[in-house]
């Protein structure tokens, strides 16, 4: 009987701490989500209304860069939640090329001598200020498992410090979500617990009632008999 009160009295705590830790994992996880959405807002105004949003989302090459993994549930213990994130594959530029052009012997035995002249001063001006063609951005290796592509290289290379801060807000708040969910069970298998437990102590006291009564019973005679 005292066993079951005492542990009674220790999964009652447990149930109260593991309350207490899930109403400030939930008040964390509407931090992040309001300063997320906040900072995208502030980005959105910063680049303009429709360079951010779902026109920019690479459909084809779109990969998690967090998943979530659930364990198998042991007798002592549920299933747990983790998150497992893929680190952002590194931006691979070419190398710059210059433009030239290109022409044909034939074509320049038509030309008369005054138009070669004026192609051979404008190839001479292009040789001293090349154009550098636009670098091509590798933004994932395909071979690699470990990796990801950053969904922020979707809304350009150069983007706005706010929109990088929204996206830390929402990757801590896949974090708290987890952990929201685990407490969550906890407090579900605690729950269950006390409630075992709160039924076990009352069969005891009934069984403790009862023989106390059958003894009380059994008292006056054994006094007639004396």
């Amino acid at each position: 009987m005292e066993d079951v009160c005492r542990r009674l009295d220790e999964m009652i705590v447990h149930y109260f701490d593991t309350l207490d830790k899930l109403m400030e994992e939930r008040e964390r996880l509407q931090t992040f989500l309001t300063e997320g959405y906040y900072k995208l807002s502030k980005a959105r105004y910063s680049m303009g209304n429709k360079a951010v949003g779902s026109l920019q989302y690479d459909t084809h090459n779109m990969k998690a860069m967090a998943t979530i993994t659930v364990s198998k549930p042991s007798q002592n213990n549920g299933c747990v939640f983790e998150v497992e994130r893929k680190k952002a594959a590194k931006v691979k530029k070419s190398q710059p090329s210059k433009e030239s052009n290109i022409y044909s012997p034939t074509s320049q035995s038509h030309e008369s001598p005054e138009v070669r002249r004026r192609r051979k001063k404008k190839e001479e001006d292009d040789n001293d200020t090349p154009v550098i063609q636009m670098q091509e951005l590798d933004l994932h290796d395909e071979n690699d498992e470990n990796t990801a592509p950053d969904p922020l290289l979707w809304f350009g290379v150069l983007v706005p410090p706010t929109l990088r801060q929204g996206q830390s807000s929402f990757i801590q708040a896949i974090e708290v979500v987890c952990s929201i969910t685990n407490l969550q069970n906890e407090l579900e298998r605690s729950r269950l617990q006390c409630k075992y437990l709160m039924e076990r102590k009352q069969e005891l006291m009934k069984e403790s009632t009862e023989s106390e009564k059958v003894e009380n019973e059994k008292s006056p005679d054994n006094s007639e008999d004396k």
